[in-house]
């Protein structure tokens, strides 16, 4: 039997049947990415303006801004992995929330010895990444805070401001704002319709949740209390602000549909129909041109996936080839975009260019967790009226010692907990820190307060690298170390601590949820593995003085600066962080930039603050894309490899 797909000769079951084993990599290779034939075409012929590696926010927030600003620019992307979501998971139902995990995720490190032999409750374990066409994107919370300049005291004020000035209309903030489709969870864009049609009465009818009442109330109370608390805080931290949630849900806004997380598979899709070149009224001489080194014509958006980037071959601090798992990659006169996450192309770089610099920091969000319940009726404000309540608050602040942290808050009131499994899936602000099924059980009359609780890691830790190893293998050369030193332990001990103390505050007497995680550290702390007390109370709620003093889960999140961008970052020695990549997002190797390869993405971080990261890396890439095309508008690109083109293009003529 023959093994072909429907094609203009072969199809329809004639002459024969076709494949009766549809795989959905192929499938998705002939309708949108680059099949073996397409690819050995364009390797061999094609001729790009730019390389981009990774095919996630930073990589899709790239492409969009250079194919709409330069209609000429044609552009590969190319991804380490397949196809496995359209869109996030979250927006497909309740089902698919099993792939969040390591289920779905790939370690292309080794973590050392001396990590995780770490004591509890302070051993930590790294998120792994995701190697699929899109990256993360249908899998993160979507939360998208903006940070301010009190912030960001670490970071280069030159970078900082340039984010945060108009540029005209509108900051790269703005734009990232934009292209993200974030909105306040006061004003989503469901909750802003319904008022105008004056149905946010009949949410329950109308099969919705309420974003609006409860959500005030919360909000409102930490904002009255906030002075107070500070002037009385156990823990000497420092709530900055109250602010409500910036979430990335309003990706179906112009769809008709109302809670939507953004991902980037099917918005890189749309740009490749989007951004083609024109086919009709155009000159011949322009559509000879156009279609000279594009196999794909009219396409200028090329996808390649299940590629591996084993090297970037270089010299003389110009990147000029890629050896990959699909074969070797010529740069000729593109520039060359790393858009990989934060540990990726540290690795790559390590390989590649020898550089002792790059992995020599490490940072990541440490994470505390606790849920608690108050009584509804201590919300006198609060009225039922048989909608599944929600909110989301985000909630930064500032250590004793100087290090930040945030707690983001998801808050839910569900009258209804068995017909509401679905509904409050679909539309919670975090679902990867939400109230489960067991905690929602028998909490009608109860609102929960789910804290997830991220906190940095000091940059100056010696103790935290991602350096190359021995590994054989150079994309997963690299070991990662991270011992929390006794800063970062007191920052997350504070973490806990202040979370518990701002509840007990406001909410008077709140039940805590005892988890197995926290029977799990309280175990490992106290050097046995079972104490009898507190067996018997796993799961359940408690009351104030049997919760857990040890609300840490041993994962991290948020990881960054192996690759730092110039910074204002110093120790306290006055030792400044050394600058792996320059404020135009050059690599720096030998004190020299690299002339066509750009860094984007966590990587570049100076610390590593109080807020989720993709709104500012978003907002760093598209002002990369911004810079490249000033600098060849500035001056029109000459290829170093002029001569030695024409050499290959003689050779081939004359036949030998």
């Amino acid at each position: 039997m023959a093994n072909f797909a429907s094609s203009k000769n072969l199809g329809n079951g004639y002459p024969t049947p076709g494949p009766q084993r549809p795989d959905i990599q192929d499938i998705m290779n002939h309708a949108y990415f680059l099949t073996d034939g397409q690819w050995k075409e364009a390797k061999e012929n094609n001729s790009y303006d730019y390389v981009i590696i990774g095919s996630g926010f930073c990589g899709y927030a790239f492409a969009k801004r250079i194919l709409e600003k330069d209609k000429e620019a044609k552009i590969l992307m190319v991804e380490r992995g397949g196809f496995l979501l359209p869109t996030h998971f979250q927006n497909l139902g309740a089902s698919y929330k099993k792939l969040v995990g390591p289920i779905s995720e790939t370690f292309p490190w080794s973590l050392s010895q001396s990590t995780m032999l770490e004591k509890a409750p302070y051993r930590v374990t790294q998120h792994g990444m995701l190697p699929y066409f899109g990256g993360r994107s249908f899998l993160w919370s979507a939360w998208c805070p903006q940070p301010e300049k009190v912030q960001v005291e670490k970071w280069s004020p030159v970078l900082f401001n340039s984010l945060t000035q108009k540029n005209g209309e509108t900051s790269y903030f703005d734009d990232a704002i934009k292209l993200l489709h974030v909105h306040k969870s006061n004003v989503l864009p469901f909750s802003k319709n319904l008022k105008k049609l004056g149905l946010e009465n009949n949410l329950d009818q109308l099969r919705l949740p309420e974003y609006g009442a409860l959500q005030d109330i919360i909000h409102d109370l930490f904002a009255k209390k906030k002075d107070d608390f500070n002037s009385q805080s156990v823990t000497r931290a420092k709530l900055m602000k109250v602010e409500y949630a910036s979430l990335a849900c309003g990706d179906g806004e112009n769809k008709g549909i109302d809670f939507n997380k953004f991902s980037t598979p099917t918005a890189i899709l749309n740009l490749v129909d989007s951004t083609a070149f024109p086919t009709k009224n155009v000159d011949s001489d322009t559509e000879k041109r156009r279609k000279e080194g594009n196999n794909m014509y009219p396409n200028r958006l090329h996808i390649l996936t299940e590629c591996v980037v084993e090297e970037i071959l270089n010299e003389n601090n110009q990147a000029y080839g890629l050896l990959t798992s699909r074969g070797t990659i010529a740069l000729n006169n593109a520039e060359l975009i790393l858009a990989t996450g934060a540990m990726p192309p540290a690795t790559l770089i390590q390989k590649s260019f020898n550089h002792e610099s790059a992995g020599k920091h490490f940072t990541a969000h440490t994470i505390s967790a606790i849920t608690a319940r108050v009584k509804k009726d201590k919300l006198s404000e609060l009225t039922e009226n048989g909608n599944l309540q929600m909110g989301a608050i985000y909630l930064p602040f500032f250590a004793e010692n100087g290090q930040q942290f945030h707690i983001q808050l998801s808050i839910i009131h569900d009258p209804n907990p068995n017909k509401n499994q679905e509904l409050a899936m679909r539309y919670m602000p975090d679902v990867v820190s939400t109230a489960s099924p067991e905690q929602l059980k028998d909490s009608e009359n109860y609102v929960i307060l789910v804290c997830a609780i991220l906190g940095e890691l000091d940059i100056h830790n010696e103790e935290a690298s991602f350096n190359a190893n021995k590994d054989s293998d150079s994309t997963t050369g690299s070991l990662l170390r991270c011992n929390p030193s006794l800063k970062d332990k007191k920052t997350w001990d504070d973490m806990g601590k202040t979370t518990y103390n701002i509840l007990d505050y406001l909410f008077d007497d709140p039940e805590y949820w005892y988890s197995d995680l926290n029977y799990y550290q309280e175990c490992h702390v106290s050097g046995t593995d079972f104490l009898p007390e507190r067996y018997g109370i796993q799961n359940s709620w408690v009351k104030k003085e049997e919760r857990t003093r040890y609300p840490h889960v041993p994962a991290m999140v948020h990881e960054g600066s192996t690759l730092p961008i110039e910074n204002n970052n110093v120790d306290s020695d006055n030792k400044k962080i050394e600058a792996v990549v320059n404020l135009d997002y050059q690599l720096i190797n030998q004190g020299k930039p690299v002339s066509n390869l750009f860094i984007t993405g966590a990587s570049l971080w100076a610390q590593s603050g109080a807020w989720n990261p993709t709104l500012t890396m978003t907002a760093m890439a598209l002002q990369l894309a911004d810079k490249r095309i000033a600098a060849k508008e500035k001056q029109q690109p000459t290829s170093e490899n002029t001569e030695s083109t024409a050499i290959l293009e003689l050779i081939d003529q004359s036949k030998f």
